[in-house]
């Protein structure tokens, strides 16, 4: 499949709850757009589930390319090998079981300097502020083998499973939800 533009997936282009199971992706290219792209969804949204689950998913083989010639303000970030944004404000997430094999991720550089435009192999942005309650976002045992990210700025924040989460509350969210990353805290 080849795919171009913002918030687009080459499974699901917004996700907004549920749960994705057992479901792959091969040799798939998305190119363009300004921001929210995954290979897997690119933009999972506040959805009225109590709990989203990504399991036992696979991608291969497969790039998401940056806009060679953007238009005026688009960027080619927020994007991720499996998710490109994710901003669970209401509900818990567990993302298990899945693994990358020859995924790239190629960047764009215009929004590099907003917080929220990090992208990375597997996630590229953690959004875990909520004004309801706070939520719970796993991730375990997922694997990433043979996968490459080129000009992407990842935050102080990131570990192996994504490029960006804040670690302070913004604006007018009062609860900071926790990530759990392979059975640790990294953010709570």
């Amino acid at each position: 499949a080849e795919i171009y533009g913002s918030r687009s997936g080459v499974l699901v282009g917004r996700l907004d709850g549920g749960s994705i199971t057992n479901c792959h992706v091969k040799n798939a290219t998305i190119t363009g757009g300004a921001q929210k792209m995954g290979l897997l969804v690119g933009y999972v949204n506040a959805g009225m589930a109590s709990k989203l689950v990504i399991d036992g998913c696979t991608v291969e083989n497969s790039v998401v390319n940056n806009d060679q010639n953007p238009l005026e303000g688009d960027a080619s970030t927020m994007a991720g090998g499996f998710i490109g944004y994710l901003q669970p404000i209401s509900y818990d997430v567990l993302i298990s079981n899945n693994a990358l094999t020859n995924v790239k991720v190629v960047s764009g550089n215009i929004w590099d300097s907003y917080d929220e435009c990090a992208s990375h192999i597997f996630v590229g942005n953690v959004i875990n502020v909520s004004k309801d309650r706070i939520c719970t976002i796993e991730f375990s045992n997922n694997t990433l083998v043979g996968c490459t990210l080129e000009n992407a700025v990842v935050d102080e924040t990131s570990t192996c499973y994504y490029g960006f989460a804040y670690d302070h509350l913004i604006n007018n969210y009062n609860a900071l939800s926790t990530i759990i990353v392979d059975g640790v805290e990294t953010i709570k």
